[in-house]
């Protein structure tokens, strides 16, 4: 089964603009549409999601004046493909060499997209569907892996942000969670390291979101927000994981993911932790 070429385009917008949603769930759903669109064969439909990895902007099939997650979407994109390299690895094995360029990106540095894109590249190649040759093997052996030396750094449970005692917010362009994120998924974080301080990480952090995406405003004040009449549960309480992801939330864990795997590239990993 295969979509007309004028409707291929259509539906890959759709799935792609679905993999951002504010709703984990949607994602899964629609990274599991690719996989069955894969398995039926349509090659042409597949590949027109692939070249939408580089957009940043959705104005259809979505609420057109809300942030589009266009981070999530590349990461459940690149789920979907890791999957498929199991399941039918001739339908992208001629994307094998974007998959690597994906996996060594330097200038998108996000350690989940790189994982499972270095996974897919791995899976192609012993299916037999992909060949690299000698700098391409090194290049895919060295992807999302750090070239410094793991040293013995301070005691794990020493450092992180402690619940209630941080500042939140002082002299910050972007506010952090210094309720629910920063003890929990940032703390987890910065413990993988054995040299980087607390402000040093969110240093990096805001400089992702605010710089190199352009989030300007206060995306936490929740009148802000958007979405407001989609959001009925969306706590992340304790370090829990929401199903339904507030744009503000969206950009921490990002920006998290995002300097984690920066930091990998310059800075020593504690030995216990990576």
């Amino acid at each position: 089964m295969t979509f007309q070429p004028k409707l291929q385009w259509g539906v890959a917008r759709f799935l792609y603009a679905l993999m951002g949603d504010v709703d984990v769930r949607t994602r899964w759903r629609a990274a599991y549409a690719l996989r069955r669109l894969a398995r039926l064969g349509d090659v042409g439909t597949l590949d027109k999601l692939v070249e939408l990895y580089g957009r940043t902007s959705e104005p259809s099939y979505r609420k057109p004046d809300a942030p589009f997650y266009w981070l999530a979407a590349r990461l459940w994109l690149v789920m979907g493909l890791d999957r498929i390299a199991v399941e039918t690895a001739s339908l992208v094995g001629h994307h094998g060499q974007w998959l690597l360029e994906v996996a060594s990106d330097n200038e998108f540095p996000h350690v989940l997209v790189c994982s499972f894109a270095k996974s897919a590249v791995c899976k192609l190649v012993e299916s037999g569907v992909l060949a690299l040759d000698a700098t391409q093997q090194n290049a895919l052996k060295r992807a999302n892996t750090s070239p410094v030396r793991r040293k013995k750094g301070r005691k794990p449970y020493s450092i992180g942000f402690k619940r209630y005692a941080y500042r939140e917010g002082e002299g910050r362009r972007f506010h952090f969670d210094g309720m629910d994120t920063l003890p929990y998924w940032y703390t987890e974080a910065l413990r993988t390291f054995a040299d980087v301080s607390g402000e040093e990480f969110l240093d990096t952090a805001e400089r992702w979101i605010v710089d190199r995406w352009g989030v300007q405003g206060n995306p936490w004040c929740w009148d802000d927000e958007p979405r407001q009449h989609r959001f009925s549960s969306m706590d992340h309480s304790n370090g829990l994981r929401p199903t339904l992801e507030r744009f503000h939330t969206y950009l921490e864990r990002f920006g998290n993911t995002g300097h984690r795997c920066r930091a990998t590239r310059t800075r020593s990993p504690h030995t216990r932790m990576f």
